[in-house]
This record gives C-alpha cells, sequence and structure tokens, in this order.
C-alpha cells in the first residue's frame, strides 16, 4: 500500500506541474524546465512576508484573504493543509471549494492545489493575486 501511495503521489505532484507549465506557455514541465536550463537570466531566491502558515492553525480557524482588484475570501481550517471557502467576494473562488495550501502571505501571490470547484469533480491548480500578491492575511 505505502508504494502504492508514493506513485500515486509522485504522479499528481507531475501531473500539478505540468498543468503549471501549460498555464505558462509550455507543452509539459520537461518543456519548461529545458527552456529554464538555457535562460541565463533567472535567478533563485526565497520569499518572506508576513502571514500565515497551516501549521500554525487549528481545525475549524478561519483566515481571511484580500487581492486586488477588490478580492475577499474566508477560509475554514479543515487540517491537513485543507481548506473550505466560506465567503467571496468578486473572486473566482466559490463557497464550498476546497482546495489545499500550506501558506498565506502578504506581498506574495496565492497558490491553491487540488482546488475542487462546487459543481465540478475535477481538482485544478489555482493562482490568486499573480500580479501583486496578497494584500491582506488575516485570522479570524
Amino acid at each position: 500500500m505505502h508504494i502504492l501511495q508514493q506513485h500515486a503521489d509522485t504522479t499528481t505532484r507531475r501531473v500539478t506541474l505540468c498543468l503549471l507549465a501549460r498555464f505558462l506557455g509550455y507543452a509539459d514541465w520537461e518543456a519548461y524546465l529545458a527552456e529554464l536550463a538555457n535562460r541565463s537570466d533567472v535567478d533563485s531566491a526565497t520569499f518572506i512576508g508576513t502571514g500565515v502558515h497551516s501549521s500554525e492553525l487549528t481545525v475549524g480557524q478561519f483566515i481571511e484573504v484580500t487581492w486586488l482588484p477588490n478580492r475577499r475570501c474566508v477560509f475554514r481550517y479543515e487540517g491537513e493543509d485543507q481548506f473550505v471557502v466560506t465567503q467571496s467576494e468578486n473572486a473566482k473562488l466559490q463557497e464550498g471549494d476546497t482546495f489545499s495550501c500550506t501558506h498565506f502571505l502578504q506581498g506574495q501571490p496565492m497558490y491553491l492545489d487540488h482546488l475542487i470547484q462546487v459543481g465540478s469533480p475535477t481538482p485544478v491548480s489555482y493562482v490568486a493575486g499573480s500580479k501583486g500578491g496578497l494584500k491582506t492575511v488575516k485570522k479570524l
């Protein structure tokens, strides 16, 4: 069973990476990596910011995030990096959507994995605030 789970986790990660690469205009993850290997202007960097890490939350706790132009969402922590949308204003996320995320940082985009939107059984990856990052992040 453990070997099967390891294989499933590896497959899921590659699928997610390929989806992100396609979003950026590449055929798949390998094509993206090949392009990066040939670029001379790419630097690695750490990112820091004020925010909330899922390990700081208890089950049932709420966090609120905002981003431009006028987006606001409230999420309830379900445990194990899983969240459910409880309020959504002017965002593509809807009440009842579920996703996984490890951190929410001001000034950084919000990356959601395994987003399952109401009415759609297919999980997707989603980024919010890709241009300016999250404006506010707070525990409620």
